[in-house]
C-alpha cells in the first residue's frame, strides 16, 4: 500500500509504503503525486518503509517509467524505517555473502564403476582442479554377514567357520581395488589434482556418512540413473 502522510513543510511531501507493493497501488498513488508535481514544482520526497516487501513486476514497472519520467521534478528522496538500511543494503549484503563463500577443501566421488558413476567421477574431477583441492574415489562393497551374526536367534542349518567369512570379504575388497585401478584409467586425464583411492567393506549408506563425518568432506557426488 502506498498514502500520503501530513507533511505541511513547503515542496516536502511524505508517503508510507506498507506490505508488498501492486499495480493498483501505484495508479492510485501516482496521479495524486503527479497532480502535487504540477503544484509544487520539484519536490522533495520522504518514503517511510514500514514492514515493506518488496513490488510485484507491475509495480515496479510502474516505479521505473515515473522515477525516468519526473527524474528533474525531485530535488531530494529520503528514505527512513527500521529496516530501510537493511533494504538498500541487501543486494550488497548478498554479493558480499556470496563473494565470502569458502572454497571446497575435500571433494569426494562415490563410485560403483557404472557408466553412472564414471560421469560423476569426470565432474568430480572438474570441480577439483577448478577448486584446487584433493578428489578421493570411494567404493563400498557390500560386507558378508553369516545371518549368525546378523540375527541372534537364527540358528543356521550349517556349520560356517569365521576364518572364511573373513576371507571372503578380504577377496572382496582386493577384487574391488583391481577394478578401482582399471576405473581410474578409464577416466582418462587426472592432471592437475591429487587423487586418492578409498575401499570399504560394510554397509553403503552407513560407510558413506561415517567416512564424509570422519574426514571432514565438503562435497560429495554422486551418479545415477534418471
Amino acid at each position: 500500500m502506498l498514502q500520503f502522510l501530513p507533511a505541511d513543510d513547503g515542496n516536502i511531501l511524505a508517503a508510507r509504503a506498507s506490505g508488498k507493493l501492486s499495480h493498483e497501488d501505484y495508479q492510485n498513488f501516482l496521479p495524486k503525486l503527479e497532480k502535487e508535481i504540477k503544484s509544487l514544482g520539484k519536490i522533495s520526497l520522504l518514503l517511510e518503509l514500514d514492514n515493506f516487501h518488496g513490488w510485484d513486476l507491475k509495480a515496479a514497472k510502474d516505479d521505473v517509467e515515473f522515477g525516468m519520467q519526473h527524474m528533474d521534478d525531485f530535488d531530494r528522496i529520503a528514505i527512513v524505517g527500521e529496516k530501510a538500511w537493511d533494504w538498500l543494503r541487501e543486494p550488497t549484503r548478498q554479493k558480499t555473502a556470496a563473494e565470502q563463500l569458502k572454497p571446497y577443501q575435500s571433494i569426494v566421488a562415490a563410485v560403483d564403476f557404472s557408466i553412472y558413476s564414471k560421469h560423476a567421477a569426470k565432474r568430480a574431477i572438474e570441480l577439483a582442479r577448478l577448486y584446487k583441492t584433493d578428489l578421493t574415489l570411494l567404493h563400498i562393497t557390500e560386507e558378508i554377514i553369516p545371518y549368525a551374526y546378523a540375527y541372534d536367534d537364527l540358528i543356521l542349518p550349517y556349520p560356517f567357520e569365521s576364518g572364511l567369512v573373513d576371507a571372503q570379504n578380504k577377496q572382496q575388497i582386493k577384487l574391488a581395488k583391481k577394478r578401482m585401478k582399471k576405473f581410474i584409467d578409464e577416466l582418462g586425464d587426472t592432471d592437475g589434482i591429487t587423487l586418492h583411492t578409498e575401499v570399504i567393506s560394510s554397509d553403503a549408506a552407513s560407510a558413506i556418512l561415517s567416512f564424509i563425518q570422519a574426514q571432514k568432506i565438503d562435497l560429495i557426488v554422486f551418479g545415477g540413473k534418471w
